[in-house]
Order: structure tokens, then sequence, then C-alpha cells
């Protein structure tokens, strides 16, 4: 089938554990459908997962945490450093833990 379509087996896996067949007698996996695979249904699931509410950003332009971010990364503390740090000075506020994949993503954005 894969080779049919010009697509990697993988990729015809990964669809069809997505939004093919599944047991009934299996426990539901966000909402997986019971039926056969049907392109139409899939399409409308994929869109409907798209369209639903991610978290809200850690640094927004407007949150003190972003501005503190800013204020260390101008004292030419490396991302890495200033997660650290903050982890260490607020190790009971999550709120205020930021990886510093997330620093680097909002320094491009």
């Amino acid at each position: 089938l894969a080779m049919l379509l010009g697509r990697s087996p993988s990729t015809i896996s990964r669809e069809l554990a997505r939004n093919g067949h599944r047991e009934p007698s299996g426990s539901p996996r966000l909402g997986r459908p019971t039926l056969g695979y049907d392109a139409c249904r899939a399409g409308h699931r994929a869109r409907r997962l798209a369209h639903q509410a991610r978290r809200p950003r850690k640094l927004h332009r407007e949150s003190a945490l972003w501005r503190l971010v800013r204020h260390l990364l101008a004292r030419r503390w490396s991302p890495q450093e200033v997660s650290r740090t903050l982890r260490r000075q607020h190790p009971d506020e999550p709120a205020k833990h930021v990886s510093h994949e997330t620093i680097y993503t909002a320094i491009y954005a």
C-alpha cells in the first residue's frame, strides 16, 4: 500500500495507528475510531485536533518573567544559565521554570 501511494511504510502505519481501526475491547485512545479507516473522517479529526487550544506561552512580551529573562540575557547570561537560576530561585513555582529551549524560541520569535 505504501509503495502504491508513494509514501513511506512508517507514514502509513502512523496514520493507521492514529486514525484507523482499533478493537472495541481496547481502551479508548484520544477518541480514535472503532470502525475502519476513512480519509474524510481522519481529515475532520485532524482539523478538530488542530483547532484545540494549546497551553499559553510562558514567555510573552508583557510578562514579568520575560522581562526578567531579557534582563539576565542582557547581562550576557546564556539561556541555560537563566533556566537553571530561575529553577534554583523558585523551586516551588513551576510557572517560573523556563527551559533553555523556550528561551531560545522566545528570542527568535
